[in-house]
C-alpha cells in the first residue's frame, strides 16, 4: 500500500519570499524521489502517514493534535527569531509573542529539518533536542534554472535596455535593511561604469524593516541601478542569465535560494563574509567584509577574465554538490527513516498495549474474584445486615483494618474495579464521617500519585489502554494546553464530578513535576471527597427514611 505524504504550506500568501520557492522545489523533489513508495499531496485533509509543515500558520498549529493521532509530524525550519528580527518592523510585544509561538510550533513536531547545520545548535538553545533535527539543504531544479545561450542573453539585455558589454551586477531578495540594499545602492554610486539590478520588492509592505529609509534611498539612487520589483519565479532564470555576477550583501541569511539559483546558472557569487556560510558555501562563493572589499572583488571580476572563469566554475561546482540527485537522496533517506520509525512505534505501541491489557485484565479478574468471595463470605456470615456487624468484622483486623481499606481505595484509583463513589460511601459508613474521610483521603491521594507515576514511566500505550480508546481521544487534547492544563487540572481535582482518575493519567504524560502534582492532589482532593461523602451519606439517609 502506497504511503501518503501531505505537504502543508501557506507560503504563497506572501509573494516574493524564498520560503515559497523552497516549498515548491521541495514538493517537486519529493514527488520525484518518492514516486515508487508514496503519494505526495498538498494541503490535503485526508489522513496521511507523514504531515510535512512548510509554514507555521495558526490553522496548522491548531491541527497538530488531530494530525498527531495518525501521522508523523515534520516541521521545516525556514527561520528563527534571530533571522526574523531584522526582516519585519513590529512592536516588541508583538515580536516576542510571535517568537514564542514559532518555537512552540517547532517543539510540537516529531521531526525538524533545517537547511543550515548551524541552526541545529540554535534550535538546541531553544530547548529542542538535537536528535530531533536533521540538516538537508535547499535545492533548485535544473529544469527551472540553467544557463542560456549568448543570443538569448543578449536579447534579454536588449529588452531591459542593458548593453551587451555592460558589466551587470545582480541582487535578488526582498527589500529589507538586513539584505544590505542601502550598501548595494552606495556601491552602485561608486561604480558608475557598471549596471546594478535589484530583483525583489517589499514583500511584507510597510512593516518591512527599514521601509521608509529604503524608499527614500531608492528615490535618490544613481542612474546605473534598476529596481525590478517582485519578479514571477518562472521569469527569474532570464534575470539571472542577464547578469554577470550575483552579489548578495545580506547581513543575515539562512541558506538563500538565490545562491542555489545562481549556481545552477554558473553565475559567480559574491556574499558578505558571514560565519553562517562556513558549513554550506565552502569555496563556491567569493566573500567580502564590507564596501571596499566588495568594490575590489567586483572590479576584479570585471577586469580579469581568468578570475571570472574560476569564480564561475566554483559556483557551478556548488551546483553539483546541491543537485537534485544529491539532495533528493537525502530526502529519500529521511522519509524512509520517518516511515520506518513510525512503523516501529506502532508495532511497539501494539505490543505494549497487548502486554498492558493482559496485566490489567488479570488484575481485574483477581479483583473481581476477591470482591465476589468477600460478598459471598459476608452474606454467609451476616456481615452486611448492619454497619455494626461490618465494623465488628473489621475490628478483628485491628490496625490492619484501616490499612486494608486504604489499600482498596488506592487500587480502585489505579485499576477501576469499583466506582470511587462506592468506596467513599463505604469509608463513611464503616469508619464514621471523620475517620472515613481521613482513610478515603489517604487512599485516594496515594492511588492518584501512583497513577501519575505509572503514566510517567510507561507512557501513552499504558494510558491508552487504562482509560480506553474513547476517553484517550477525548482527553489527550488537554496535553496541548501547556501551562493552562495545570490550572484546568487543579480545578477538576476539586470538583466531585470530574473524571479525576483519568486526568491523573493524562497529567503523567505532561511535563508536570511530581511535586506540583502531589500539591494539587493534597490540596484539591479533600474538597471533592468531603462533598462526595456528604452527598452520598445524605442519599443513604434519604433512602432509609423513605423505605
Amino acid at each position: 500500500m502506497m504511503k501518503k505524504i501531505n505537504m502543508l504550506s501557506k507560503a504563497d500568501m506572501v509573494k516574493g519570499q524564498g520560503v515559497l520557492s523552497a516549498h515548491d522545489e521541495q514538493v517537486a523533489l519529493a514527488k520525484q524521489v518518492m514516486k515508487q513508495e508514496a503519494v505526495v499531496l498538498e494541503n490535503a485533509k485526508a489522513p496521511c502517514d507523514i504531515v510535512h509543515y512548510h509554514s507555521i500558520n495558526p490553522e496548522y498549529y491548531f491541527s497538530i493534535p488531530a494530525k498527531r493521532k495518525q501521522s508523523a509530524l515534520v516541521g521545516y525550519v525556514h527561520f528563527l527569531p534571530e533571522t526574523v528580527e531584522n526582516s519585519i518592523s513590529l512592536p516588541r510585544v508583538a515580536k516576542n509573542t510571535f517568537y514564542k509561538y514559532m518555537i512552540s510550533f517547532y517543539k510540537k513536531m516529531d521531526y525538524l529539518v533545517t537547511v543550515n547545520p548551524v541552526f541545529i545548535d540554535k534550535l538546541a538553545d531553544y530547548g529542542i533536542p538535537r536528535e530531533k533535527v536533521t540538516y538537508i539543504p535547499n535545492v533548485v531544479s535544473e529544469k527551472n534554472f540553467y544557463p542560456l545561450s549568448t543570443e538569448k542573453r543578449n536579447a534579454i539585455r536588449k529588452k531591459c535596455k542593458i548593453g551587451n558589454d555592460t558589466f551587470t551586477v545582480l541582487c535578488v531578495g526582498q527589500l529589507q535593511k538586513r539584505k544590505g540594499v542601502l550598501e548595494f545602492i552606495e556601491i552602485a554610486r561608486k561604480m558608475p561604469d557598471c549596471q546594478f539590478v535589484w530583483a525583489g520588492g517589499f514583500s511584507f509592505g510597510k512593516i518591512s524593516e527599514g521601509y521608509e529609509e529604503i524608499r527614500e534611498a531608492m528615490k535618490h539612487a544613481p542612474k546605473n541601478i534598476k529596481f525590478l520589483g517582485i519578479v514571477d519565479r518562472e521569469k527569474m532564470n532570464e534575470v539571472y542569465n542577464m547578469a554577470d555576477v550575483m552579489f548578495l550583501p545580506s547581513y543575515e541569511e539562512l541558506f538563500p535560494m538565490t545562491i542555489l539559483e545562481s549556481m545552477n546558472c554558473a553565475l559567480p557569487i559574491l556574499v558578505r563574509d558571514l560565519s553562517i556560510y562556513d558549513p554550506i558555501l565552502f569555496d563556491y562563493a567569493l566573500r567580502g567584509k564590507g564596501t571596499s572589499d566588495f568594490i575590489r572583488i567586483l572590479t576584479q571580476l570585471k577586469e580579469e577574465p581568468d578570475f571570472y572563469q574560476r569564480s564561475a566554475h566554483a559556483s557551478y561546482e556548488g551546483h553539483l554538490r546541491y543537485s537534485t540527485e544529491a539532495v533528493g537522496e537525502q530526502w529519500k533517506k529521511f522519509y524512509h527513516r520517518v516511515l520506518r520509525e513510525q512503523a516501529e512505534k506502532k508495532r511497539g505501541f501494539t505490543m505494549e498495549k497487548t502486554k498492558t491489557a493482559m496485566c490489567l485484565n488479570l488484575c481485574t479478574i483477581l479483583g473481581m474474584a476477591g470482591m465476589i468471595w468477600f460478598i459471598w463470605y459476608g452474606i454467609d456470615n451476616r456481615l452486611f445486615v448492619s454497619s455494626e456487624s461490618l465494623q465488628a468484622f473489621l475490628d478483628r483486623f485491628g490496625l490492619f483494618a484501616p490499612a486494608l481499606f486504604i489499600l482498596i481505595q488506592m487500587v480502585q484509583v489505579v485499576i477501576p474495579i469499583l466506582p470511587g463513589a462506592i468506596g467513599c460511601l463505604g469509608g463513611v459508613l464503616i469508619f464514621g464521617p471523620v475517620w472515613g474521610f481521613v482513610y478515603n483521603y489517604v487512599g485516594i491521594a496515594m492511588g492518584s500519585v501512583l497513577a501519575f507515576l505509572l503514566s510517567k514511566h510507561y507512557g501513552r500505550p499504558f494510558v491508552h489502554h487504562i482509560i480506553g480508546e474513547k476517553n484517550y481521544n477525548k482527553y489527550i487534547g488537554w496535553l496541548d494546553k501547556g501551562k493552562a492544563f495545570d490550572k484546568a487540572f487543579a480545578v477538576a481535582i476539586f470538583l466531585p464530578v470530574a473524571p479525576d482518575d483519568l486526568l491523573c493519567y493524562i497529567a503523567g504524560l505532561t511535563k508536570m513535576s511530581l511535586k506540583k502534582f502531589t500539591c494539587i492532589i493534597l490540596l484539591g482532593k479533600p474538597g471533592s471527597i468531603f462533598l462526595y461523602s456528604l452527598g452520598l451519606t445524605g442519599i443513604m439517609e434519604l433512602i432509609k427514611y423513605v423505605f
